[in-house]
């Protein structure tokens, strides 16, 4: 009799946490520094909320430079992370991770970047209800411009606003 308890309890706890996702980790943040040093490191089953307002984002480059003796030009020289892409505003890898605005209100990211929004190895990742704007054209780097680019990641944005970005 008491195997058949014990089952029956162990049967019922598989049941009522079957098919539940892990809970979520919650970020909520304000500024664009907040932001920033939200997606420094790989998420993992994170949603990073952004409050109503605007996030002028500092663009870091992808590649080292190196001023050429006797021009005035700065050019490429070593790729950091050779599968990186020029200039990036937010770069975001892991599991599960979402930037995702505010219900009320909007939240406009400024990029300033060739990769405004970069995903790379970010997998079942999301962005949800902002406005991305302020994309700019990398010259030497190709056409790997764009407000949001996605490489090797499964990404899916909704309610989004994509907008007075410059890119490939």
């Amino acid at each position: 009799m008491r195997i058949v308890a014990w089952a029956l309890l162990l049967l019922c706890s598989f049941a009522v946490t079957a098919g539940r996702e892990p809970a979520r980790r919650v970020i909520e943040v304000s500024t664009a520094e907040e932001l920033m040093a939200a997606v420094r490191e790989p998420l993992e089953n994170v949603t990073v909320k952004l409050a109503p307002g605007t996030y002028e984002l500092v663009p870091r480059d992808s590649f080292e430079r190196e001023h050429i003796v006797g021009s005035d030009d700065v050019v490429p020289l070593i790729a950091v992370d050779p599968d990186d892409v020029g200039r990036v505003a937010l770069k975001i890898s892991g599991n599960m991770a979402r930037l995702v605005g505010p219900q009320y209100g909007e939240a406009v990211v400024v990029t300033r970047a060739g990769a405004g929004i970069y995903f790379k190895d970010c997998n079942d990742c999301g962005v949800e209800r902002l406005t991305i704007t302020g994309g700019v054209h990398d010259r030497p780097f190709g056409p790997h411009d764009g407000a949001i680019v996605v490489r090797r990641s499964s990404v899916r944005v909704s309610n989004c606003v994509i907008r007075q970005n410059i890119g490939d």
